[in-house]
């Protein structure tokens, strides 16, 4: 150390002597300088620059004082710092030196809880401290770097200035700014020369707080054992000198009952106070386990900080000792129960002081000994009490340091994955490879051995109920077993009729799967977990793990068997590659399973040589399986892509399949370079992969499947009624009523349930996607940690400030998108879950699918805008804004709308129907949310806004009665036979057979013409296309009757009487 202060000494008088010039020099430049700039007149524009010169002139010199401050700290650092260091370092040695407590002094209870409270005060106060100098001493060690980096810059700008400047103000500034440069640049050095000094010190404050920490623990045991050893005294004395009671001699039963009562209470203190001090000793374990955790922690994560070249291999061993804590009993039931059992000993409380008791016949000295024993009671209670609270505080105690233990555990397993998944995990392999082979199986082999001599079984009575309950669920499978058996030929046979076929018999074979291969899995653990003693919670679980892969193989070839399976039979998969696919499974399931099984076993146990040597070669035989499994898959993919007649890229089979197997030969390759965690990784979420598209593409298949026998029965039902009409018309003889127009027809629905179902399984694809590479992959999370820009927003507790990140912006337009896709192949959807099961109209059926889509998309947007930042606090303002403001200029079309709604569930027109309005008369062909097309009579299209059906005139030709009048207007000549005419007209009506015979045709006379005598015939059709035929037919017959009969139908005549005068006579 005398070296290094000689030099700091020498570095300090330097400093010293050059900066003495300097400061004088700075302090006369200062003032000149605010002279200058308090002569100037701040009203004047034209020395607003150079004013502005001053101002940044005077704020470098400011900042040159600061700097100087910081300068005669650092040098006053390093005068004392020294001196500290050596007293703090004879400090150390005589702590070292003093003996511990052994025993902490007598004293009364509560003083010693007293002291027990300063004592904790104080260790939290350290424990504060040593946090603090932790983080200066990580700070100190990434801190020069800064300050060099800082230096090279200040070197680089602080060239001396030529003096040629424009202005002396100008120089000013230069010398100014220069100035501060070389005093930033001399504080640097100082504090570069300061920070050993201060990592030094600190550290060694570091190492006596955790001296005195550990002497304060140490004392903090010994204070708590103490106290709980007079907890102890002072429970049996208040026992001993309680009363309990005698139950021997003849008592009333009141006594005898508060006797026993006091015994049980008596039970439960002593219990109470023994759990308390179990209580503390699980807690001093948790603490100290706690500390552990956390000082590997910051030990692991300072190391892959600092360390520009970390280790995988030491990352891994660590990563094994850093186990996941397990913890001895239920902090949270235990907790229930003490509160359970204090609101009992609330009502027994108030039992007793409520109680009365007929004591008019006792003795004395039982009323007296009634008061004795309800005294005691109430003493009991209350102690109960004291001692259930400290037992609640050490339980709530604990169940916050599980918490923290298990968050710790969590921060450092993601640290570790995040950094193993690119290092190498285990050396490569070399010439001693062999070697380390051959010892770790032998390892493995003798512990095996060990393992299997030690197996024990449990008594017969422990599990003898589980044979009896296996016995039952065997029996129950057995029985399912044979239905599906009697059942699933039938029901493969029914598959595309339209009245037997039912999808529910597709689910019932994908729940008779797993519920039929129940027994023999079963069976496996039931042996492994209850009848064999398994001490290791390790091997529970990769027993529950053999046991469910056991499960799953049998499910799939339940599911994948011929001819009646799942797949094959309701799913129209292939029979071929079933059978392949099935036929595969047995041997991959019959070696990989044991492999799956020895590397988790083999991860449990932290062994490099294990891992180097057995475990990796277990991952290469894995690897070369699956491979191998991938590869076998070609034949039954080529068959595949043959019977499809064009495919895109992405759906070749072989393209994938030849990917997987060179991802698992690459796997090999990685895992002999060292990188077995990487590659064990990969495979596993290779292999989850696997089972997330497998799960997808039968729920897509089911789906499909149910879509097509939803559309066969909707076709069928409208055949059906289509049937039914027609055989209704017959009867009645009349003519068949036209087909009503469908708003969606059957392709529609099709296609745009099958446009969701892909959706819907791609959404639940990538979700889990998503997921299992989120869990695998820690780093992505930095999806949520980029904050894209932040929002206010008001709660109950006030305004928060809301950090919109780049994973609510991707979440919100992913369920933005999938929800607007979804809100336009809706109709499809409803027509086959919901409005085909009730009796609704096409139009009511349209408007409630249009009406739903709408409001979808308004959710949907207002629930995206949500996680952009929006809040409908604010946004409703501008809905309402935009409200008004559409109700100004969209009116028409809102009015348009909303009539369109009106006509859809009103009907005041349908489809087909032939209307009159506004001069226009058609049959309506199609109507919509915001207009109706109608078809004149000269076959054109007139689109007309809805609004106009709903404000204007509407004449309907068709909407309840099809039947409508006809009138036929003839005039006859005057001097025509009346009753002859009424005849005729009446024939040719009667003798048509388009007219309806009820209500029967009429003839009236109706007014005497100009020229002609006027009848009005008025007949009725039956329907509206008959109107004009029956017109023809009837005029022809009446204008035949008529010539027949000689009677003149009178034409318009017009007399002209010429009048002259008499003097153009005479002339």
């Amino acid at each position: 150390m005398r070296p290094l202060f000689s030099r700091t000494w020498g570095y300090i008088l330097i400093l010293l002597l050059l900066s003495l010039p300097a400061i004088a020099e700075t302090n006369l430049e200062l003032e000149n300088v605010q002279r200058q700039f308090q002569r100037l007149d701040p009203d004047n524009k034209n020395t607003a620059a150079l004013r502005n010169i001053y101002l940044q002139t005077i704020d470098a010199f400011s900042q040159a004082d600061t700097v100087k401050k910081q300068i005669t700290d650092f040098k006053d650092d390093l005068q004392s710092l020294p001196g500290k260091i050596d007293q703090l370092k004879k400090l150390l040695i005589d702590e070292q030196k003093k003996v511990p407590l052994s025993t902490p002094p007598t004293l009364q209870l509560s003083k010693l809880e007293l002291q027990l409270t300063q004592l904790q005060s104080s260790q939290l106060e350290l424990q504060q401290n040593r946090s603090k100098f932790e983080k200066q001493i990580i700070r100190y060690s990434s801190k020069p770097l800064e300050i060099r980096d800082t230096l090279s810059a200040l070197k680089q700008e602080n060239q001396p200035f030529e003096n040629s400047s424009t202005t002396d103000a100008q120089q000013s500034l230069d010398t100014a700014l220069f100035s501060l440069n070389s005093l930033k640049i001399q504080a640097l050095n100082l504090q570069l020369l300061v920070i050993p000094l201060h990592s030094e010190y600190d550290r060694l404050r570091l190492s006596w707080t955790d001296i005195e920490l550990i002497r304060i623990t140490q004392k903090i045991r010994l204070f708590q054992d103490q106290i709980q050893l007079l907890r102890q005294f002072e429970t049996d004395k208040l026992l001993r000198d309680i009363n309990v009671g005698d139950d021997s001699q003849n008592r009333p039963a009141l006594l005898l009952g508060l006797i026993e009562q006091n015994k049980t209470l008596s039970t439960q203190l002593r219990t109470s106070v023994a759990n308390t001090a179990t209580t503390a000793q699980a807690l001093r374990t948790l603490e100290q386990q706690q500390r552990l955790i956390q000082q590997s922690y910051n030990v692991i994560q300072q190391q892959l900080q600092l360390s520009e070249n970390s280790f995988g291999i030491e990352l891994k061993s660590f990563s094994q000792k850093f186990s996941n804590p397990r913890f001895n009993f239920d902090s949270k039931q235990e907790i229930a129960k003490i509160r359970l059992r204090e609101i009992e000993l609330d009502q027994l409380k108030l039992n007793i002081v409520s109680s009365s008791v007929d004591s008019s016949q006792w003795s004395v000295s039982s009323i007296n000994e009634l008061q004795l024993l309800q005294a005691t009671s109430l003493d009991l209670i209350d102690n109960l009490h004291l001692s259930y609270s400290r037992e609640l505080d050490d339980l709530s105690k604990i169940l916050a340091l599980q918490s923290q233990i298990q968050q710790q555990f969590k921060k450092g397993q993601t640290l570790l994955t995040e950094y193993l998944l690119w290092l190498p995990s285990v050396p490569s392999i070399d010439s001693n490879w062999p070697v380390q082979i051959s010892k770790s199986t032998q390892q493995q082999i003798r512990q095996g051995y060990q393992y299997v001599n030690q197996l024990q079984l449990r008594p017969l009575q422990q599990w003898l109920r589980w044979l009896v309950l296996y016995l039952v669920i065997a029996s129950v499978c057995l029985l399912l077993y044979k239905y599906q058996r009697q059942h699933e030929k039938i029901w493969s046979r029914q598959i595309g009729n339209v009245i037997h076929d039912k999808f529910s018999r597709s689910i019932r074979l994908i729940l008779l799967a797993p519920i039929t291969s129940l027994p023999l899995p079963l069976l496996l653990w039931i042996f492994l977990e209850k009848v064999l003693i398994v001490d290791n919670p390790e091997t529970s679980v990769l027993n529950q793990l053999l046991s469910l892969s056991i499960w799953i193989y049998l499910i799939l070839c339940c599911w994948l068997r011929r001819p009646y399976g799942l797949f094959i039979s309701h799913l129209d998969i292939g029979e071929e590659p079933c059978v392949r696919v099935k036929n595969l499974l047995l041997p991959l399931f019959v070696l990989g399973v044991p492999l799956i099984w020895l590397l988790l076993y083999f991860d449990n146990i932290p062994s490099l040589q294990l891992h180097s040597g057995l475990g990796r070669l277990t991952f290469i035989f894995l690897a070369l399986l699956s491979a191998t499994f991938w590869a076998a898959l070609w034949k039954v993919s080529t068959l595949h892509e043959l019977k499809q007649a064009s495919i895109s890229w992405w759906q070749h089979a072989k393209l994938w399949l030849t990917t997987l197997v060179f991802i698992h030969l690459s796997l090999i390759v990685a895992a002999l370079f060292g990188y077995l965690f990487t590659s064990l990784v990969i495979m596993s979420s290779l292999l989850a992969t696997t089972l997330i598209l497998y799960t997808a593409f039968s729920l897509y298949r089911l789906g499909v499947r149910w879509l097509l026998i939803a559309e066969r029965r909707i076709s069928f039902s409208r055949a059906r009624a289509r049937r039914t009409e027609i055989l209704a018309a017959r009867e009645k003889n009349e003519d068949i009523p036209p087909l009503e127009e469908n708003y969606l027809d059957l392709k529609s629905i099709s296609d745009q349930a099958t446009a969701l179902l892909k959706a819907v399984c791609f959404s639940l694809l990538f979700i889990a996607m998503w997921l299992l590479v989120k869990n695998l992959l820690p780093s992505l999370d930095v999806l949520d940690k980029v904050v894209l820009w932040s929002n206010q927003i008001t709660t109950a507790s006030g305004v928060i400030s809301e950090n919109i990140t780049l994973l609510s912006v991707i979440t919100s337009i992913f369920v933005i998108g999938i929800t607007i896709f979804a809100a336009y192949n809706l109709p499809g959807l409803l027509e086959l879950l919901i409005l085909r099961h009730i009796n609704l109209t096409p139009g009511s059926c349209y408007a409630i699918t249009t009406i739903t889509r709408y409001l979808l998309i308004i959710i949907c947007i207002l629930a995206g805008a949500s996680q952009f930042g929006v809040e409908w606090a604010k946004l409703q303002w501008l809905v309402a804004a935009m409200g008004v403001g559409l109700g100004f200029g969209l009116q028409e079309i809102v009015a348009n709308f909303v009539s369109g709604i009106i006509i859809l569930f009103e009907k005041p027109v349908r489809i087909g129907d032939t209307v009159t309005i506004g001069g226009v008369t058609g049959r309506v062909t199609k109507i919509q949310i915001r207009a109706t097309t109608i078809s004149d009579w000269d076959r054109k299209e007139v689109i007309i806004p809805n609004k106009t059906f709903v404000t204007d005139q509407l004449i309907n030709w068709s909407l309840s009665d099809a039947i409508t009048r006809v009138l036929i207007n003839v005039g006859v000549a005057y001097g025509s036979d009346t009753d002859l005419v009424q005849r005729l007209m009446r024939e040719a009506a009667t003798d048509n057979s388009r007219v309806l015979t009820d209500p029967q045709p009429e003839v009236f006379f109706t007014a005497f013409g100009s020229s002609s005598l006027d009848f009005e015939l008025r007949f009725y059709v039956d329907s509206l296309g008959d109107r004009n035929s029956a017109i023809h037919e009837i005029n022809q017959q009446i204008n035949n009757s008529f010539k027949q009969q000689n009677i003149c139908i009178a034409l318009p005549q017009l007399d002209v009487h010429l009048h002259r005068q008499k003097n153009q006579l005479s002339n």
